[in-house]
């Protein structure tokens, strides 16, 4: 079993989902008392917020360069973000850490790609809707994604980082976001939504909806397992 290397604290709520569902499907395929190696390193989120609201990238990409560095140092083989937003500066992190990246755009157009859909909507934070990587990186993929309006944005935009980042659960929230996907897949017709937000899948899931979902916090963390466990299963 290779040795996790995990970058969060992009929430802490979203962070201990991916600490849970990493040692559960660890567990699950190899039985017993078998639970998974991880090193996480958290970032102070309001650190993050800071140079995000600036937007200031470079400033964002040295912050997670140098937590890679320390995962490596401790003896991580391969590395993570537990974040979509982070995703834009991920690739660069990696690189300049010398780490091998479970990259959470590509798991998660892998998994598009396998349900054959072209044209998926996208839910997540303002600073990733309002910006073009994630969605050119899915182009490379022949994926089209499409974003909830203007004001859809800022709704939940805030509902992620004034109630999911501190992992408050509301009810009434969760019907406004049901609402607006439900709006996408009539108007812009689409095939299916990425929960592109590691966050939303705290209030959401495949069992509120017929909609086709694509829970990132699953998908990252069933490519992570495949990766740590690639060799010892077929031990």
């Amino acid at each position: 079993m290779k040795k996790i290397g995990i970058i969060g604290g992009v929430t802490w709520a979203s962070t201990v989902d991916y600490y849970k569902l990493v040692n559960q499907k660890v567990n699950q395929r190899l039985g017993g008392y078998n639970t998974a190696e991880i090193i996480i390193n958290s970032v102070n989120f309001n650190d993050v917020m800071a140079l995000l609201t600036n937007s200031d990238w470079n400033g964002v990409e040295e912050l997670f360069k140098i937590k890679a560095e320390e995962l490596k140092s401790a003896g991580a083989e391969f590395m993570a973000i537990s974040s979509n937003t982070i995703a834009k500066v991920a690739r660069n992190v990696a690189k300049k850490a010398d780490l091998p990246l479970i990259n959470i755009i590509k798991s998660t157009a892998i998994e598009i790609k396998k349900k054959g859909f072209k044209r998926v909507g996208f839910l997540g934070t303002g600073f990733t809707m309002k910006s073009s990587f994630y969605f050119d990186e899915l182009k490379e993929y022949g994926i089209y994604s499409v974003i909830p309006n203007p004001k859809e944005i800022e709704i939940i935009s805030d509902i992620i980082m004034k109630e999911l980042a501190n992992h408050i659960i509301n009810e009434k929230s969760k019907k406004i976001i049901l609402l607006i996907m439900k709006r996408m897949m009539k108007e812009d017709k689409i095939e299916g939504i990425i929960l592109g937000c590691t966050e939303i899948p705290i209030l959401i899931n495949q069992d509120d909806t017929s909609i086709s979902l694509f829970d990132t916090t699953e998908i990252h963390t069933n490519y992570i397992v495949d990766y740590a466990l690639k060799n010892t299963l077929n031990e």
